[in-house]
């Protein structure tokens, strides 16, 4: 795994359909096997993550920063953003890839106006009778 480039790698990215990862992460590797979150907080943080999977793509995704995972190989591990920094987030990433889920899945929805604009040549709406670019646009 080369970490330049993404601190985790789930066995699905390659082809192997398990519940296998492999996370490199300020120098210390995990090797997760059938993990599941068990517990999260209920504050959560946004990060602007990548996947391997979706190359040059990032994603605005909330994470909790508190979650308590089970594993296989690792037992009962509690993990917390503020001081793992990154970890929680890559254990969610990955943990989700498990469920066949991506950063586009998890992707924030950008707010979206109900209000239709105005078409520059559309009536102007105050009414004069002109098109909105010869009228109001502007001002």
């Amino acid at each position: 795994l080369d970490t330049s480039k993404g601190y985790g790698l789930a066995a699905c990215q390659i082809g192997v359909l398990k519940k296998i990862a492999f996370v490199r992460y300020n120098g210390k590797d995990y090797r997760l096997l059938n993990t599941r979150i068990i517990e999260k907080s209920g504050e959560t943080i946004m990060y602007g993550e990548g996947c391997l999977s979706i190359p040059g793509k990032t994603a605005d995704t909330i994470r909790y920063r508190q979650i308590i995972v089970e594993d296989s190989v690792l037992g009962r591990v509690a993990l917390d953003e503020s001081t793992d920094g990154l970890l929680t987030m890559v254990f969610q990433h990955e943990v989700d890839h498990f469920e066949g889920i991506t950063i586009l899945d998890r992707q924030r929805k950008p707010i979206v106006h109900e209000e239709s604009k105005i078409s520059r040549n559309a009536p102007c709406p105050c009414g004069s009778g002109q098109k909105y670019k010869k009228c109001c646009y502007g001002s």
